[in-house]
C-alpha cells in the first residue's frame, strides 16, 4: 500500500519523504478548498483558518481510515458517513472573522 508507506515514512523523519507528504497534503487541501465552494462560503478569500482546518481534517481522515483498516469495527458505509459529516461540522464551528 504505497500511500501507507508514504504516511508512515513521513512520520519516520526522512526529509525527502516529509517533503513529498507535505506537498501531497497541500494539493489535497487546495482541491478540497476549491470543491467546497466559493471562498465567501468558507470565510474570506485566503482565510488561513480554513486551510488549517482542512489540513487537520485530512490528518483525521487518514488516521481514522488506517485504524479502521486494521480493525474494521463498524461497517464501511458508517465510517464514510462519519468522515463525510465531520468536515461540515468543523467548518460550521468557525467563528466569523471580526472585521475590526
Amino acid at each position: 500500500m504505497p500511500y501507507l508507506a508514504l504516511f508512515r515514512g513521513a512520520a519516520g523523519g526522512a526529509d525527502y519523504v516529509i517533503d513529498i507528504y507535505e506537498r501531497t497534503r497541500a494539493v489535497f487541501v487546495d482541491r478540497a478548498r476549491r470543491a467546497l465552494g466559493e471562498p465567501g462560503d468558507l470565510g474570506e478569500p485566503g482565510d488561513p483558518r480554513v486551510d488549517l482546518l482542512l489540513h487537520g481534517w485530512f490528518g483525521f481522515v487518514e488516521d481514522t481510515v488506517l485504524a479502521w483498516t486494521a480493525t474494521p469495527m463498524i461497517p464501511r458505509a458508517e465510517l464514510l458517513d462519519i468522515l463525510r459529516g465531520s468536515l461540515p461540522a468543523l467548518i460550521g464551528g468557525l467563528a466569523p472573522v471580526d472585521p475590526s
